[in-house]
């Protein structure tokens, strides 16, 4: 999937102005701890897309896979497809609440597809808290 870049920012609230057509992000995460396991993880993800011309379109979704790499999480199917004005380079961003189950500690892996290809992963370490 060469014709796409896509990037993965995994962080604790991502909030979208309308007005300005701007997200903003608010503690990026890298490590989360959890009180015990199995719990629920409530997170945000900004997905970033770049294409290669304007009229792109297509579908993608994300996953989240467990260090066991059993999947815990499979979002519903999101058109992708460019939003922004020329000269602005083509592409789109769109951000998500992902809720998914703890299972284990370990390293979870966010995952988006297109065309049925991983394009991106970001890494999300999950501890117990001690």
């Amino acid at each position: 999937m060469d014709d796409i870049k896509v990037s993965l920012l995994v962080a604790n609230e991502i909030s979208f102005n309308n007005e300005i057509k701007r997200h903003s992000i608010n503690d990026v995460l890298n490590l989360v701890e959890v009180p015990y396991i199995p719990c629920a993880v409530k997170t945000h993800v900004l997905v970033k897309i770049l294409f290669p011309k304007r009229d792109f379109q297509e579908e993608g979704y994300m996953d989240i896979v467990a260090p066991d790499g059993l999947m815990e999480l499979n979002t519903p199917i999101m058109k992708i497809m460019n939003f922004r004005p020329h000269p602005a380079n083509p592409g789109m961003d769109a951000s998500l609440q992902i809720n998914f189950a703890v299972v284990e500690e370990g390293t979870y892996k966010y995952r988006f597809y297109v065309r049925h290809q991983l394009v991106a992963e970001y890494p999300l370490q999950v501890l117990l808290k001690k």
